[in-house]
C-alpha cells in the first residue's frame, strides 16, 4: 500500500512513482478534440489517495464521500421489444440488451471509464462492464423482489425480530405490483401489515428498506432497456479484490474504488446518474430519454410536404378559385393543402388544369 504525494500544478496528466521493479505505462495522448476537452473534465485527483497493487493490478481505494440522490427524468417505462438490441460498445458482455436509443451514450459513458482507467492505471476502471441492462417485468423479477423482501428481513433482524415473510403473501410479493406508490403495490403493503405478526407499520418498513434496493416487478427502470448495472472489482488492501457483483452489502466499498467515484462524479457529464449512490453506485440510467423516440410520449415529426412550386396569388381567377373550393369539397378539409398545391400547379401550366379531374372544371 502507498499514499501518493502530492504533484507538481497544473499537470495535464497526473506523474505517479513508480512501485519497485514495475514500469509505469505512458500517459494516454492528450486529444484537443470535443470529446478529448469532456475526458479532460472528468479526469479524478489521486493526490493523496492510497493505492493497492495486487495479484490483479492497481486499484485506488479513496476516502468515503459525499452521497446524492436523482429522482428526475427516472426511465420507469417498458420498451418494445423491437427497441432492443444486444449492447456491442465498450464494456459489453455480449449479452445484455439496452433501448437502440440508450446504446451510444452507454458506449460513451463505459468508453470514458476505460480511458479514465488507462490514464491512472486502476483496474476498476479499466474493467467495467455492462453486467445487466434490460430485464423485462417477468416471474423471474418478481421472484427476485420476494428473494430481497426476505433479505431484508435477515439482515435488520432489531426490526424484524424472529420475523419471516409470510408464505400466504409469497404469490402477491412475485406478481405484477407496479412502482413502489402505485395502486396495486400499496394494496400488497396494506395486506402485508394485516398478516399475523405484522403491522403496517413494520410492512411499511419492510418495502421502504427493500425499495433501495430491488423495485418490484415491472417498477424496475431496467425495463425501459435506458438502465444499466456496471460491474467492476475492487481492492480493500493488498490481498482483497473482489467484484461487487450488484451485491447491496458491498456498495460502500464499490463507491470508494475509483469506478465508484468516477460514477459519483462525473456519470452526470454523459447523461447518466443512479437513484442513490448510498444505494447503488453502480446502477445507472440514461436521463436524457425525454424528447428522444426511447419516450413513451414521443410522437415522430410529420414527414415533411415538397415545397409548394408557387405560391397562390392573393386574389385567384375565378375558374381556378371555382376549382380550389370544389377540390376541398369532394376531398375534405384536410386535403385542402393538396388542393392548393393542384391548384398553384395549374397556375403555373398557363391556367391548364393540373388535377386530371373533368369535375374540378
Amino acid at each position: 500500500m502507498r499514499v501518493h504525494a502530492a504533484l507538481p500544478q497544473p499537470a495535464p496528466v497526473m506523474a505517479r512513482t513508480p512501485a519497485p521493479g514495475r514500469a509505469v505505462p505512458p500517459p494516454a495522448p492528450v486529444e484537443h478534440s470535443l470529446e478529448g476537452l469532456i475526458l479532460r473534465r472528468t479526469q479524478l485527483t489521486t493526490t493523496g489517495v492510497t493505492q493497492y497493487t495486487t495479484s490483479q493490478g492497481n486499484f485506488y481505494r479513496f476516502p468515503a464521500g459525499t452521497h446524492h440522490t436523482n429522482s428526475t427524468n427516472r426511465p420507469r417505462f417498458p420498451a418494445p421489444a423491437s427497441a432492443l438490441v444486444v449492447y456491442s460498445g465498450a464494456g459489453n458482455n455480449g449479452v445484455e440488451q439496452v433501448h437502440t436509443e440508450a446504446a451510444s451514450a452507454i458506449g460513451s459513458l463505459l468508453g470514458a471509464m476505460h480511458t479514465e482507467g488507462q490514464r491512472i492505471d486502476d483496474e476498476s476502471l479499466k474493467q467495467a462492464v455492462v453486467a445487466s441492462g434490460y430485464r423485462p417485468s417477468t416471474v423471474a423479477e418478481g421472484r427476485l423482489y420476494l428473494n430481497a423482501l426476505r433479505k431484508t428481513i435477515r439482515e435488520n433482524p432489531t426490526i424484524f425480530p424472529g420475523m419471516t415473510f409470510p408464505a400466504s403473501m409469497e404469490a402477491t410479493a412475485i406478481s405484477e405490483l407496479g412502482t413502489v406508490g402505485s395502486a396495486t403495490h400499496d394494496a400488497f403493503v396494506d395486506a402485508l401489515g394485516r398478516e399475523s405478526g405484522w403491522t403496517p407499520a413494520l410492512a411499511r418498513q419492510l418495502v421502504s428498506i427493500t425499495s433501495r434496493f430491488k423495485a418490484p416487478r415491472g417498477g424496475s427502470p431496467h425495463q425501459s432497456g435506458c438502465a444499466v448495472d456496471i460491474d467492476f472489482p475492487f481492492a480493500t488492501s493488498a490481498a482483497s479484490v473482489q467484484n461487487h457483483g450488484m451485491d447491496r452489502n458491498k456498495n460502500a466499498n464499490a463507491f470508494r474504488a475509483a469506478a465508484g467515484v468516477w460514477l459519483n462524479q462525473f456519470s452526470r457529464n454523459f447523461g447518466f446518474d443512479t437513484y442513490d449512490t448510498s444505494a447503488e453506485i453502480w446502477h445507472q440510467e440514461w436521463l436524457d430519454w425525454p424528447g428522444t423516440p426511447a419516450d413513451p410520449s414521443y410522437q415522430p415529426p410529420a414527414p415533411q410536404l415538397p415545397p409548394l412550386p408557387a405560391q397562390l396569388p392573393a386574389v385567384l381567377p375565378y375558374r381556378q378559385s371555382i376549382n380550389l373550393l370544389r377540390c376541398i369539397e369532394i376531398m375534405g378539409e384536410q386535403n385542402g393543402e393538396y388542393c392548393r398545391r393542384q391548384i398553384a400547379r395549374e397556375l403555373e401550366r398557363g391556367g391548364r388544369p393540373a388535377m386530371g379531374r373533368e369535375q374540378f372544371e
